[in-house]
């Protein structure tokens, strides 16, 4: 949902070739998922009162190959965890299966965005600060994982959607800005957006399916230089993901929005 964009300013010297990062995230998650399957609508499940989704936390790798034309190439992985548990307090459709009102539902969903981005500084700030912007895409693979009692009614047995199945590489653009307000501290910031409109995904399931998706993140925050090659990021983030999918077999819904904080470690070689 990180959820999740750290900023990653350039602390690299003219030598250093590569950089990377390691970032973590914890939040506080909004937002809903529903799934139908064939004429059985699903439940609207709210992340947190449903679901008892109260936290969600992110962990986060990127690697930035530096070029000469001073622009960079970006690559991440970002994985969030959305756990979480509740007792029902009635029955529940998912994907065709019914699970039993009063018993215990666990909530465990795959979740992993890849970022692909190429950057070029658009303008340097005095005291070593730049302004960037890039162009790129994103990829989610999302499987929503529940597991609890099924009802002795239930006409499916499948407690999963892997929306992973139907997606597409969503385009991006960002915009970097690291602003130096003295000594060894900065202070930065990230946004990040994409959108892809109901589009063909090139799938069929019980029948054509048309897929639309949306993402933003922002980052405000402050950096630490601790040397001529490693750097200590704290910041705030909002973020916010929607992917819809429908076909004659299914209607797919989620959405998820969070704000929280993060630490971010990056070096250089």
């Amino acid at each position: 949902m990180t959820l999740f964009l750290l900023a990653s300013g350039r602390i690299a010297s003219a030598q250093d070739k590569w950089e990377l990062e390691m970032r973590g995230e914890i939040g506080i998650p909004h937002g809903y998922v529903q799934v139908r399957e064939n004429e059985i609508q699903g439940t609207h499940l709210d992340l947190r009162h449903d679901l008892g989704i109260e936290t969600s936390e992110s962990f986060g790798l990127e690697v930035v190959r530096r070029l000469r034309s001073g622009s960079d190439l970006r690559l991440s992985v970002d994985a969030l965890l959305l756990y979480g548990s509740a007792t029902l307090p009635g029955d529940v459709f998912f994907n065709g299966a019914t699970l039993q009102g009063g018993t215990r539902l666990v909530t465990h969903p795959f979740f992993l965005r890849v970022n692909a981005l190429y950057e070029r500084t658009l303008a340097h700030l005095a005291g070593g600060g730049s302004v960037a912007a890039g162009v790129g895409f994103s990829y989610v693979l999302l499987d929503f994982r529940l597991q609890g009692s099924l009802a002795a009614t239930t006409r499916g047995n499948e407690t999963s959607e892997d929306f992973l199945t139907q997606e597409l590489p969503v385009p991006l653009l960002t915009l970097r800005i690291e602003l130096p307000i003295g000594g060894a501290l900065s202070l930065t910031s990230v946004v990040t957006g994409g959108w892809l409109p109901s589009v063909n995904s090139l799938r069929s399931e019980g029948g054509v399916v048309r897929i639309s998706q949306g993402h933003a993140d922002i980052s405000i925050g402050m950096r630490r230089r601790l040397g001529a090659k490693l750097r200590l990021d704290a910041t705030i983030q909002g973020s916010y993901f929607t992917q819809h999918e429908v076909s004659r077999e299914d209607d797919n819904d989620i959405r998820l929005r969070s704000v929280g904080v993060g630490l971010a470690l990056g070096t250089c070689f």
